[in-house]
């Protein structure tokens, strides 16, 4: 063997030991994202079960919000019927199911006390989305149908606040385990107890 031949092996061997060394380091990188997406997910867990005894008002935020999201969808489609057909009594009755002022939403503030404060934000900013959009439906209906009024809430402030909603909704969603949110409703927790 002369010389030439002797380095090219020498590189081939180093070559390949490099590229051992790179695959391990590969195998090590891929099972430490694999433990810290457990880890993640553990935690994701222990956030859920230190939140279990304020469970109960998480799931009622989680039900207003829906219903707030629902009550404007369907206004939404109420106001564009009302539109397309130029029907200005969909519009007067809009106006009137519309709260007038924040009281008018009925949040209750030994709720809004017992929540932790992220919780309280989310509600509270909830309510201000929908307060907002709902109380601009006053506007499409004064003592005659304004249909201008009503196209530009379907396109600005209504869809702002639906987005808003399902944002809000998203947020609250993976902090609900579903498996406590669908537990059957037919008993009291306290006639569980002595």
């Amino acid at each position: 063997m002369n010389s030439i031949e002797t380095v090219s092996v020498i590189a081939l061997l180093l070559n390949a030991c490099v590229l051992l060394l790179v695959l391990y380091q590969s195998y090590l990188s891929t099972k430490s994202l694999k433990a810290a997406h457990k880890d993640m997910e553990e935690e994701q867990k222990e956030r859920q079960l230190l939140f279990l005894p304020k469970l109960e008002v998480a799931i009622k935020v989680r039900m207003q919000l829906k219903r707030w999201e629902r009550d404007l969808v369907q206004k939404r489609k109420k106001l564009i019927e009302a539109d397309e057909k130029k029907r200005g009594a969909i519009l007067k009755e809009i106006d009137q199911e519309s709260p007038q002022k924040p009281s008018d939403l009925n949040l209750s503030k030994e709720t809004y006390q017992e929540m932790p404060g992220w919780l309280r934000e989310m509600w509270i900013s909830g309510a201000k989305y929908y307060f907002e959009a709902a109380e601009d439906l006053n506007h499409t209906y004064d003592s005659t149908a304004n249909f201008h009024e009503a196209r530009d809430w379907i396109n600005g402030q209504g869809k702002k606040s639906i987005e808003a909603l399902q944002m809000l909704l998203k947020y609250t969603k993976d902090m609900i385990p579903p498996v406590i949110l669908h537990t059957p409703s037919g008993f009291e927790d306290k006639d569980f107890l002595n």
